[in-house]
């Protein structure tokens, strides 16, 4: 059966301008992936202390500080940068799908615990918590849509050129 390359139903236009969205969203999430990675990475302690920065104080609410887990989310962080950027560069369903797969499978368990750990904020502090994970979520599975709906897909050959004899053993 041979098989044929067409576009995804969008416009050349259309096609290309999901792509540099969905290209944006996934350098927006390498960027914010790679600055929390290295905080965390380069200095613990502070990152437990200051996180998120600009004078808030989101980790000392949760918990005692513990090194090896600040590390570890550290580590985390970048493993997630490095597959968004990945997906950035390559723009492929694949590159993209395990990219938005991996963010969505840390985001969505975090926001669920915030969501029931509200009470160590203030609402301020507890609404951009939520915002800015349920964010992150967001942008991994829109990208992912925009790189698969802009992306071509295969479909059979018509019924008529495979009639003709014209057929390829796969």
């Amino acid at each position: 059966m041979q098989v044929a390359v067409v576009a995804g139903g969008a416009a050349p236009s259309t096609r290309s301008g999901r792509l540099r969205l969905a290209r944006v969203l996934l350098v927006a999430l390498t960027a914010t992936g790679a600055a929390v990675g290295l905080w965390a990475q380069a200095a613990p302690a502070a990152f437990y202390r200051s996180f998120p920065g600009f004078g808030r104080h989101w980790l000392p609410p949760l918990g005692p500080y513990n090194e090896h887990l600040v590390r570890d989310f550290g580590a985390l962080n970048l493993g997630l940068a490095a597959a968004a950027l990945v997906a950035a560069f390559t723009l492929t369903r694949s590159a993209t799908m395990t990219a938005a797969a991996a963010w969505l499978v840390y985001s969505v368990p975090h926001v669920a615990f915030h969501a029931s750990h509200g009470d160590a904020f203030a609402t301020g502090d507890d609404v951009a918590t939520l915002a800015s994970l349920g964010a992150a979520g967001a942008a991994a599975l829109a990208a992912w849509w925009l790189v698969f709906t802009a992306a071509a897909r295969p479909v059979a050959e018509p019924r008529s050129e495979l009639a003709a004899g014209r057929t390829e053993t796969a």
